[in-house]
């Protein structure tokens, strides 16, 4: 089992710090980053298995940063964070495709939670992909 790598995007070093702390505990391996801007430069470089961003920062802030992952590595489960108390917020983000979103001030148990249910759903809908293109392949109609 291949250990997962994610992506913390958060502008406050120290928030990132406590939650690379806990990811790494929890047995991931994390990259971190301060702002959208530098988050894309490390996508470029490397892949990651899911995305966790805050919303508010400068630069380049987690909703910019969502449209372009969403055009560009859709198939990257991303997490949102806020603080910024808007509950409402987070919503509108998943409606613009985030997986999932969590509240500041994060508790241990809740992130893990989320992480392991953003990577598993990732999974299936890997999984489901590679099982429809083989029904397709072996149902086309060069088969017939």
């Amino acid at each position: 089992m291949t250990i997962a790598t994610i992506l913390i995007v958060d502008d406050k070093t120290s928030f990132r710090f406590l939650v690379q702390s806990y990811l790494v505990d929890a047995g991931y391996a994390t990259i971190c980053a301060n702002n959208g801007s530098s988050a894309l430069e490390v996508l470029e470089k490397q892949p990651v298995d899911l995305i966790l961003s805050d919303l508010v920062m400068p630069e380049m802030d987690g909703e910019a940063l969502l449209a372009v992952v969403q055009q560009q590595y859709a198939q990257i489960p991303f997490v949102v964070i806020t603080a910024h108390g808007s509950v409402e917020s987070a919503v509108a983000a998943m409606k613009k495709g985030a997986d999932d979103y969590l509240l500041k001030p994060l508790i241990r148990e809740e992130l893990l939670l989320t992480v392991a249910r953003s990577l598993e759903g990732a999974r299936l809908r890997r999984r489901c992909d590679q099982m429809e293109g083989l029904l397709n392949q072996k149902f086309s109609f060069e088969n017939i």
